[in-house]
C-alpha cells in the first residue's frame, strides 16, 4: 500500500470511528430522580445496571428532597425519570410537561402517636397532626378525604422534614404524625411501639392504607407513588416499556436480594441508607407495584377523589388520554 493509500485509510479510519465516537459521547445518560422513601431503591438499582433506552447512554441518579426540587429539575429539563406522588404527576402533565405514568405503587403511610393506646381514626377528631410535607400536597389531602368521609376534622401542622417530625414525637413537643417508611419506621422504633412478627405496629399507629382500603372498598389500593416519564422518552413506546421493565426488575432483586440491594442504595443514595440503617430488611425492600389489570382504574378513582377536596392538587382537572400507561406493569 503506498503512502496516499496509508493517507486515505486512516482518514477513512477517522471519520468512521471519529464519528462514531462524538456520536456516543454526544448521548445523555438517562436521568434518573428519586426521593429518600424505600421505593426509591428500585430506582437506584436502575442507576447501576441503566435499561436499554433510545438516546441514553448510562445513567445518572439525582435526590430530591422536595417537591419545588424536583418541579426546578423537570423545568430545567434535567430529569427523565422521576419517582413522585402521583397527584404531582398529574399536576405537572395538566401544566403542560409532558410526562407518561408507567408504575404505580400503594406505599405504606401511618400517623404514628405518641399515644400507645392509639388505634382508631376517631381519636383524630380535633387533634394537630404534623404534616412533613408542603401545604396542600397530596398526603395532607388523602388525610382531609379520609377525616371528612369519616365526619372528622384534624389540625395540620407542617413542619420542614420527616425526621423533624420523629423528633418532635421523641421528645413530646407533638403527638401525632402523618409518616411514610423509612420515617415511619424510625418512629416506631424511637417510641418503643411493640409490632408484630412481621415488623407492623400492634397499637399506637394508624395504617393509612388500611383505612382507605375501609373507607373505599370500591377501590381498596390507594396509589401514593407513581414512576414518570418526562419529555421526549415518554413518546417512545420503547422506551416506556424498557423503563417500566427495568423497575421491576429493581424491585424483584430488591426482594430477592435485600442486602445487596441496601448497599447499592448507601452508596448512591446515602441519606436513604442511612435512614434505612437499623431496620429489617425483608420490610425496606417489600415494595409491591399495583396489578395492572385495576391500576389504571384504582389510579383514576383516586385522582377523582383528589380532585372533589383539592382541585389544585392535581391542576384543577383531571389528567387527559395518554397520562397513565401501565400496561406490563403487574407484579
Amino acid at each position: 500500500m503506498n503512502i496516499r493509500s496509508c493517507a486515505s485509510a486512516l482518514l477513512l479510519a477517522w471519520v468512521v470511528y471519529g464519528g462514531w465516537t462524538i456520536s456516543v459521547a454526544a448521548q445523555l445518560p438517562l436521568r434518573l430522580a428519586g426521593p429518600p422513601v424505600r421505593e426509591a431503591i428500585p430506582l437506584v438499582l436502575m442507576h447501576t445496571l441503566p435499561p436499554h433506552v433510545p438516546g441514553r447512554e448510562g445513567a445518572v441518579f439525582t435526590p430530591w428532597n422536595s417537591p419545588e426540587q424536583l418541579r426546578a429539575l423537570i423545568a430545567k429539563g434535567k430529569v427523565d425519570v422521576a419517582l413522585m406522588t402521583v397527584a404531582s404527576a398529574a399536576a405537572l402533565h395538566n401544566k403542560g410537561v409532558h410526562c407518561t405514568v408507567v408504575a404505580v405503587f400503594s406505599g405504606s403511610a401511618w400517623i404514628v402517636s405518641t399515644n400507645q393506646e392509639f388505634s382508631s381514626v376517631n381519636m383524630l377528631n380535633g387533634e394537630e397532626i404534623l404534616l412533613p410535607f408542603g401545604p396542600g400536597e397530596m398526603p395532607e389531602v388523602v388525610l382531609r378525604i379520609l377525616m371528612k368521609k369519616h365526619g372528622l376534622s384534624f389540625m395540620p401542622r407542617h413542619v420542614g422534614s420527616a425526621l423533624e417530625a420523629v423528633g418532635m414525637l421523641r421528645s413530646s413537643r407533638a403527638k401525632h404524625a402523618f409518616l411514610v417508611e423509612p420515617a415511619a419506621g424510625k418512629a416506631i422504633s424511637a417510641l418503643g411501639i411493640q409490632i408484630d412478627a412481621a415488623g407492623n405496629p400492634l397499637r399506637g399507629c394508624l395504617d393509612i392504607r388500611a383505612l382507605w382500603a375501609e373507607t373505599f372498598p370500591q377501590s381498596p389500593y390507594m396509589p401514593l407513588g407513581a414512576l414518570a416519564v418526562f419529555g421526549s422518552l415518554a413518546d417512545s413506546r420503547e422506551a416506556l416499556t424498557a423503563i417500566r421493565a427495568s423497575y421491576v426488575e429493581g424491585v424483584i432483586h430488591a426482594r430477592e436480594h435485600p442486602r445487596m440491594a441496601l448497599e447499592t442504595t448507601g452508596v448512591v443514595f446515602p441519606v436513604l441508607g442511612r435512614s434505612l440503617e437499623g431496620m429489617g430488611v425483608e420490610r425496606v425492600c417489600d415494595i409491591h407495584i399495583m396489578d395492572n389489570d385495576h391500576a389504571a382504574m384504582m389510579a383514576t378513582f383516586f385522582l377523582t377523589q383528589l380532585l372533589e377536596v383539592s382541585p389544585a392538587s392535581i391542576g384543577g382537572r383531571m389528567p387527559g388520554e395518554g397520562f397513565l400507561r401501565l400496561s406490563n406493569a403487574r407484579h
